[in-house]
């Protein structure tokens, strides 16, 4: 379909009355800074090549380097929309030549592609995170949705209030009270580099309208608390979220949260890569990953998102490679 290069600050600023955090985007501005300081680095590229030596040239990684040109070359925060469907690519962030997409997939057809899918809604997994996560409240509350946090209240807890009101999320790098569940995703679930961690809804919320515009990923929403009145649309397909159950949308379409309930929705998100990455491929995109958290941590010192300055100070050479997660 055709699609058209626009200036993401655009749709961005259409959305604004939708966004109630106005520290997010602050946050957000700064991430995406220190991302391009590390993408036009020859030092860091330079890492990229030691660590992953002869993939300049490596026939599996064709698609790779096209997307590591793109990295290097893309004006950061173009945005290309898809005319017919509103799918919203940075054109920075897009992996060539993946095939055609839609808002959602279910688990059987991506069985042999994604065999590690079902794990997340296990019942033995389920019931570890659930209790994990109740634990987890009682020693690091939530924010107070009513008004934005302070420093002191920033520092005192790991959850990070987010885009709108309502919305709060847990990195499972930040949390050590989320060491069975990030120990099973780390072992079965071939997890990408953003989101992987709780996300909170709050009661009679609805998100904002968007995109998260990066083509190699898809989304996973596995239900945990709460779950009786909430749900997700995706490119104008609606699809409740059910506790225990996994939901895997792709979040490059235009896509909302809600819960019409009275209580806290919790669901695990783990964003994994596009199942039409190879292996070899997959492996790659984490090592660029992993190495741009490192870089930014020990070069710009800059800790990377769920992840706090103690943890950077503490770590190995070895930890900071998997920093990533």
């Amino acid at each position: 379909a055709a699609a058209a290069a626009v200036d993401g600050a655009v749709d961005d600023a259409a959305r604004a009355e939708q966004v109630s955090n106005p520290t997010h985007g602050q946050h957000q501005q700064f991430a995406s800074d220190i991302d391009q300081q590390c993408w036009t680095s020859a030092d860091f590229w330079q890492c990229v090549s030691d660590e992953m030596a002869g993939y300049e040239a490596d026939p599996a990684l064709e698609r790779f380097r096209g997307f590591c040109h793109n990295l290097r070359t893309k004006a950061p925060g173009s945005v290309a929309v898809d005319a017919v469907t509103g799918r919203e690519l940075l054109e920075q962030y897009t992996f060539p030549d993946l095939p055609p997409s839609k808002g959602f997939y279910e688990l059987d057809e991506l069985r042999e592609q994604a065999p590690y899918l079902p794990r997340l809604e296990a019942d033995d997994f389920v019931a570890t995170a659930r209790a994990e996560l109740e634990a987890t409240l009682l020693a690091s509350p939530l924010h107070d949705d009513e008004r934005p946090p302070t420093v002191d209240e920033l520092s005192a807890t790991p959850w990070v209030p987010a885009a709108w009101k309502g919305w709060q999320f847990l990195p499972l790098r930040a949390s050590a009270g989320l060491e069975s569940t990030r120990k099973t995703v780390r072992q079965h679930v071939p997890y990408a580099h953003r989101f992987c961690g709780i996300a909170r809804q709050g009661p009679k919320s609805r998100g904002a309208v968007h995109s998260d515009r990066r083509n190699y990923m898809l989304s996973t929403l596995t239900g945990l608390e709460g779950c009786s009145s909430c749900g997700i649309m995706v490119n104008d397909e609606e699809r409740p979220i059910e506790s225990g159950k996994t939901l895997v949308v792709d979040n490059t379409f235009l896509h909302q949260v809600w819960n019409d309930a009275d209580v806290n929705r919790f669901v695990l998100m783990v964003e994994v890569w596009h199942p039409s990455l190879t292996k070899e491929e997959r492996k790659a995109m984490r090592t660029l990953f992993a190495l741009k958290d490192m870089y930014s941590a020990v070069v710009l010192q800059a800790a990377p998102w769920g992840v706090s300055d103690e943890a950077i100070y503490r770590a190995s050479d070895e930890e900071l490679l998997e920093v990533g997660f």
